[in-house]
């Protein structure tokens, strides 16, 4: 807006506007939408009320923001009516962007408080699945271990016996 009046040429002044325009339309519906979702911008509808307090808070200052734009918008040639708004405008920034920065701090805590939450249950779920696999070697396979090696040895034994009787049967023939 400040540029606004700087601008010399019409064709200048149409692309600030132009501008304005744009940046007024996004400003409306982030400033709705993050109150009461926007499917568009992929925003939930805001639940919390202290945050909704600070919303309300606010938007005394962003309507007379917005209002003070629209009015410099329709009322271009006006350069008292210029000032005026502009006034209004600059009086009320600071409030609305020290109230803004406490919403966005509140969102900040907020998300803080879900990651830690988020954390602690991917510690549980590592533990758990540790559990999981301890349980699994004492249980399975160890007991399928044990079964082998006793498999092993039996067959070793077997072996030897076969080994043995071979043997003898060897003896037996050659004596025979």
């Amino acid at each position: 807006v400040l540029l606004l009046k700087e601008a010399k040429s019409s064709q200048k002044k149409h692309e600030i506007i132009s501008e304005i325009e744009q940046t007024l339309a996004v400003w409306k519906s982030s400033h709705l939408g993050l109150q009461i979702g926007d499917a568009a911008i992929e925003v939930p509808a805001e639940n919390d009320s202290e945050i909704l307090q600070l919303f309300k808070n606010i938007d005394v200052h962003h309507h007379a923001m917005i209002v003070a734009i629209e009015d410099i918008l329709f009322q271009q040639e006006d350069s008292k009516n210029f000032e005026v708004q502009k006034e209004v405008l600059l009086n009320n920034e600071r409030d609305f962007l020290r109230l803004m920065d406490d919403i966005v701090n509140k969102y900040d805590s907020r998300s803080k408080a879900q990651l830690q939450n988020l954390k602690k249950k991917e510690y549980w779920l590592l533990g758990f699945a540790l559990l999981i696999l301890i349980l699994e070697i004492q249980l399975i396979f160890r007991p399928l271990s044990v079964q082998i090696q006793k498999t092993i040895a039996k067959l070793m034994q077997s072996q030897s016996e076969s080994d043995e009787n071979a043997f003898k049967i060897e003896t037996l023939l050659t004596e025979k």
